[in-house]
C-alpha cells in the first residue's frame, strides 16, 4: 500500500487544549515540532512530542491529541501506518501557546477630581508575543470606565471626590488562549475647588443707605475644602 494520508485541524491552544487529528488507516499519529526534519518512519518517535494510535474501526475518525506540557510553538502531524509507511505532513498545524500575557499597570492609580470625561486614567502595559484583546471585567465599578484597543483605560464622567473618591475596575488581556486579569483601584485626588457665589435683588427708598455683608453675595464653599472665606 501506498502511503497513508493524515489531517490535523488548524488551531490554536493552550497546555490544556486538544489537537484534532485522524489517519485514513489504521496506524498512529505524530506531532512534531515545526523545524524538525522527519525523514523516515524509523525516527520519527525519536522526534515527535507526542503521538496516539488508532485501529482499523477509528481509521478516517477524528481523535482528540492532547498537548499538555509542549512548549511554545508551531506543530505539524505526520502519519505512520502498520506496515511503516510515513506520511507527508498535515496541511494544516496547530500553535501551542502557554504563556500568558504580563500586566505592568499594577494595582492602583489615581487621578484629579474634575478632569474631563473620557480622560486616560490607566494604562495596562501589557505585553505578549502575539496581538492582544483588551477588555473590563463586568465587577465592580466597569460601567464607569472604558478601555481601548490600545489598553488605555478611560473614564467616562468627570469625577468629583465629593461624591465618590475611589473607583474599582478589572482588566483583562487576552492573546487568543490564555487571559490574564489585574483589579485596579482608582483613587480620586481632592481639588481645592473655587467658592461659589448667588446674584441677589435688595431693594431700596430713594436716597436710604445700606451696608453690604458676605451674605448678600450668597458665597458658598461647600465642597468640603478646609479654611473659611474671606
Amino acid at each position: 500500500t501506498g502511503a497513508p494520508q493524515v489531517a490535523m485541524s488548524a488551531a490554536k491552544l493552550g497546555s490544556n487544549g486538544t489537537a484534532v487529528v485522524t489517519i485514513d488507516e489504521a496506524g498512529t499519529v505524530y506531532l512534531v515540532l515545526d523545524g524538525v526534519q522527519v525523514t523516515d518512519s524509523s525516527s520519527i518517535a525519536m522526534q515527535a512530542v507526542k503521538f496516539i494510535s488508532f485501529t482499523n474501526a477509528q481509521a478516517n475518525k477524528n481523535q482528540n491529541l492532547d498537548v499538555q506540557n509542549l512548549a511554545d510553538g508551531g506543530y505539524w502531524a505526520y502519519g505512520v501506518d502498520s506496515l511503516g509507511n510515513l506520511s507527508s505532513k498535515s496541511a494544516y498545524s496547530i500553535t501551542v501557546d502557554n504563556t500568558a500575557p504580563t500586566i505592568s499597570g499594577g494595582a492602583s492609580a489615581s487621578v484629579l477630581e474634575n478632569v474631563l470625561s473620557n480622560t486616560v486614567v490607566y494604562e495596562t502595559g501589557a505585553r505578549d508575543t502575539n496581538s492582544l484583546v483588551y477588555a473590563l471585567k463586568t465587577v465592580d465599578d466597569y460601567a464607569s470606565f472604558s478601555i481601548n484597543p490600545a489598553g488605555q483605560v478611560k473614564i467616562t464622567t468627570s469625577p468629583d471626590f465629593e461624591n465618590k473618591n475611589s473607583y474599582s475596575f478589572t482588566v483583562q488581556v487576552s492573546d487568543g488562549v490564555n487571559i490574564t486579569e489585574q483589579a485596579v483601584t482608582l483613587s480620586v485626588t481632592n481639588v481645592n475647588e473655587a467658592p461659589t457665589g448667588a446674584d441677589k435683588t435688595i431693594t431700596l427708598n430713594e436716597d436710604s443707605r445700606y451696608t453690604f455683608s458676605a451674605s448678600d453675595f450668597g458665597f458658598n464653599d461647600a465642597t468640603g475644602e478646609t479654611g473659611s472665606l474671606t
